[in-house]
């Protein structure tokens, strides 16, 4: 049960987390995979290789690798919102 708390907690963690200069790959959409460039309430906006492309948080699968290499797939309709609507929210 312990340890089941301490996932739950980290999931939470993770859902306010600053996903700018993450690593995205859109799960629906495997062309968009880049560098998080920027954050709205609905989307991020994505440097990939074939340039700047924006991916809704709606109805999406994402898979971020942040900067310790550790990797999270997270449900897109629970990132609605801008970080500090996530912050109040979680």
């Amino acid at each position: 049960m312990l340890q089941q708390e301490k996932k739950r907690q980290q999931a939470l963690q993770i859902l306010k987390t600053n996903f700018i200069n993450s690593f995205l790959e859109n799960k629906l959409h495997p062309q968009i995979k880049g560098r998080v460039i920027n954050e709205t309430k609905n989307s991020f906006l994505v440097e990939t290789n074939q340039g700047e492309k924006r991916t809704l948080k709606q109805n999406n699968i994402f898979t971020f690798t942040f900067r310790d290499k550790k990797k999270y797939k997270i449900n897109g309709n629970l990132l609605v919102g801008n970080i500090w609507e996530r912050l109040k929210k979680y």
